[in-house]
């Protein structure tokens, strides 16, 4: 669905980078919308997490034919060892 990548970084605040391309859909409204929906729930769930990384979601084709609820569960699974850090 994603593959994520993230390191410490050497700052005093968390950076979320979303790479959507055009492999996933030609059209950029889907991208768009998909990036959105990643991007929201970061931003509702962990903008606090004060550990200093960089997070780089990179999405997949399969993203797109996921139910909502589905990718904002991976996504938590994720940010665990995000966390863990």
């Amino acid at each position: 669905m994603f593959v994520v990548k993230f390191q410490k970084n050497n700052l005093s605040y968390d950076r979320f980078g979303f790479v959507v391309a055009k492999t996933i859909d030609k059209r950029a409204v889907i991208r768009n919308a998909l990036k959105r929906m990643v991007r929201g729930h970061i931003e509702n769930t962990y903008l606090d997490l004060e550990k200093s990384v960089d997070v780089l979601f990179i999405l997949r084709p399969a993203i797109k034919g996921m139910p909502r609820e589905q990718v904002v569960r991976e996504i938590d699974e994720v940010m665990l060892r995000v966390k863990s850090l």
